[in-house]
């Protein structure tokens, strides 16, 4: 252990001044020793390993002569690193937990006065139907911003929400073809063309179909609105090469493309590049993708932005 955390050898230490080869925490508790101090019992200490800082239990003991006189002392460690490690990640986890779950309930509130205000607001444009003027706009304009914010409650909740995935074999080349003629009508809308190209044959795979839609239906949202009146969305799916069989999607766009000091920022909850935007799509994509132990990327083109995910044929994850 002695060679792993300070890179000593017994040849190299021997005869030698311990405050030549010891970190100098360590150092330090063996003085202490040696002056008479206190022993120390499992204390903690942090030292620079050879391959960065490990956190050290460390004790301390006096050794002694017959006749009781100090002849010296001994320090003993233990590495607590990988222990003090998952203890931490382990608690992050029970706090994010918590959050997630005061998160959740906050967004059921808020969904209780969403539906009444939309409801009224309905009999009331029932009311005023066939009528010009402001007071119809002004309804139009709540309902929108009402359902755009039941939009991001209900995306917010998805992401609070533990992944339990209902995997089925499915044909991602199916799914792509499904969700281009689903969505074309939001392309020709923006008057943004919309290609695929799909290897044939796709192996079949194991996944949650619902899901992995969902999130390819982000990434290509997500394109859709980078891109300008008259721009392209490709949509490419192939079979993984190397090592492990399964199946990558790219979705390329020739939008402005993203900053390149919020591109790695952009899977973390509400952050976005767009000004309309909740920043919860590609958050929920991670999400999905990487519940069925797969991988999701943002890479910046020539002109635009490349999203990808890989999909193993068998998922690593059971959920997150």
């Amino acid at each position: 252990m002695a060679r792993s955390i300070g890179g000593l050898r017994r040849d190299a230490v021997l005869g030698r001044p311990h405050r030549d080869h010891l970190p100098p925490e360590l150092a330090q508790a063996l003085d202490e020793a040696l002056a008479g101090d206190e022993p120390m019992h499992g204390e903690k200490a942090e030292v620079a390993g050879p391959r960065g800082a490990l956190m050290l239990q460390v004790s301390t003991s006096p050794l002694r002569n017959p006749d009781g006189g100090l002849r010296g002392a001994e320090v003993s460690f233990l590495d607590m690193t990988e222990i003090e490690r998952l203890t931490a990640a382990y608690e992050a986890q029970q706090r994010f937990a918590a959050i997630g779950e005061m998160a959740a309930e906050v967004a059921h509130q808020i969904r209780n006065p969403l539906a009444a205000i939309q409801g009224f607001a309905d009999l009331l444009r029932t009311e005023i139907a066939g009528s010009a003027g402001k007071a119809r706009e002004f309804l139009d304009d709540l309902l929108k911003e009402v359902r755009t914010t039941e939009g991001i409650v209900s995306s917010f909740l998805q992401l609070a929400r533990p992944t339990r995935l209902e995997l089925s074999t499915l044909d991602l080349g199916d799914t792509v073809r499904g969700l281009c003629r689903a969505m074309q009508p939001e392309f020709d809308r923006a008057g943004v063309g919309l290609e695929q190209d799909l290897a044939a044959p796709l192996a079949p795979i194991r996944a949650d179909a619902k899901e992995v839609e969902q999130a390819l239906a982000n990434l290509m949202r997500n394109a859709l609105e980078a891109c300008a009146k008259g721009g392209r969305v490709v949509v490419r799916a192939a079979p993984l090469i190397g090592d492990g069989q399964g199946v990558a999607v790219r979705v390329d766009d020739d939008g402005a493309g993203v900053p390149a000091e919020i591109l790695p920022k952009l899977f973390s909850p509400f952050v976005t590049s767009k000004a309309r935007g909740t920043g919860l799509g590609l958050s929920l994509a991670k999400k999905f993708v990487e519940a069925h132990g797969g991988s999701i990327a943002l890479t910046p083109l020539a002109k635009g932005t490349r999203a990808e995910i890989r999909l193993p044929a068998e998922p690593g994850g059971a959920g997150v």
